[in-house]
């Protein structure tokens, strides 16, 4: 019973931790690949993270009880048509010994879209 406090009471702390700090420490930006796609073609938002030096983010999958990076794109112009990409992330040990896939530096993760058909004009994505 012990061991699953401190267990429960460190996974609680390490995500506050995430929380508290994940805005001052990475800076995303995106785009859409091609910058030209037009109305019912296909591409792919890029969307990049600049992690600072001596942190990491989490790849897209976890071992159970992890909490992976994760992406939401709804209304708007695009539609999802596929799962997020990623580079091969760097696999080490949390704090309790169970190995993560994370990302530091500057990566970038690809979502498949679709432009919605209706779409008309110059769009901007946020």
């Amino acid at each position: 019973m012990a061991s699953r406090l401190r267990w429960w009471v460190l996974s609680v702390f390490m995500l506050l931790s995430v929380f508290a700090s994940a805005q001052d420490v990475v800076a995303w930006r995106g785009e859409l690949r091609p910058a030209d796609a037009r109305a019912g073609e296909h591409a792919q938002l890029v969307l990049t993270a600049k992690v600072q030096e001596t942190y990491y983010i989490y790849s897209l999958k976890q071992p159970e009880g992890g909490l992976p990076t994760s992406f939401e794109v709804s209304g708007g112009p695009l539609g999802v048509v596929g799962d997020p990409i990623e580079p091969k992330p760097a696999m080490k040990p949390d704090l309790v010994g169970v190995v993560r896939g994370t990302h530091a530096g500057e990566v970038a993760f690809a979502i498949p879209v679709r432009i919605v058909e209706s779409t008309t004009g110059k769009q901007k994505v946020t």
